[in-house]
């Protein structure tokens, strides 16, 4: 009996570890670049935000089996970037959800088009002041997580929190707070 139980539990997992390793992801495009080619350098900043001027590109949640283990999670944020057309990842959040390993990253491209003087950042720096970190497609404000509609809403509407366009009348008199 306990080999039974065991082989109904061994079955899925070297199924879903021979199925690329269990390893999805949920991209949210911010800038739309031009593809990089599979396998592309990327820089990688755990905590921090890049040494040189940068342009966010997307926000990425890598979500692995535990059994694939976080290195699996971070192939996949970098293959993204790539796909994405960035080369540099910063301010990883790590997290779990049951038996899923995930790691939400913002994706960076190089600005190659500055002069040479000291790195200046291009973009906000990401807040740390919203915890738990704020899902792809929203943005953190202060402490609260807002939802980015993508594309940017046109004047005259505001992005909703289930990230739809609804005119400023409309969404004012239906605000709630926003979610992560």
């Amino acid at each position: 009996m306990a080999l039974a139980r065991t082989l109904r539990w061994l079955f899925p997992v070297t199924l879903c570890a021979a199925a690329y390793g269990c390893v999805g992801a949920d991209v949210t495009t911010l800038r739309a670049m031009p593809s990089k080619p599979e396998g592309c350098p990327v820089e990688i900043f755990p905590s921090t935000s890049p040494s040189y001027p940068w342009v966010d590109v997307a926000t990425v949640e890598a979500k692995c089996h535990f059994t694939s283990g976080r290195s699996a999670c971070i192939e996949r944020l970098k293959q993204e970037t790539c796909a994405a057309g960035g080369d540099t990842l910063y301010a990883l959040k790590d997290g779990r959800q049951g038996e899923q390993i995930i790691v939400i990253a913002t994706v960076a491209a190089r600005r190659t088009d500055v002069s040479a003087s000291p790195p200046v950042a291009l973009t906000e720096e990401p807040s740390q002041t919203c915890d738990p970190p704020c899902s792809p497609g929203y943005k953190c404000a202060g402490t609260v997580c807002e939802p980015q509609c993508n594309p940017t809403c046109e004047s005259g509407f505001t992005c909703a929190r289930d990230r739809t366009c609804k005119p400023v009348a409309a969404a004012a008199s239906s605000a709630t707070p926003a979610a992560n």
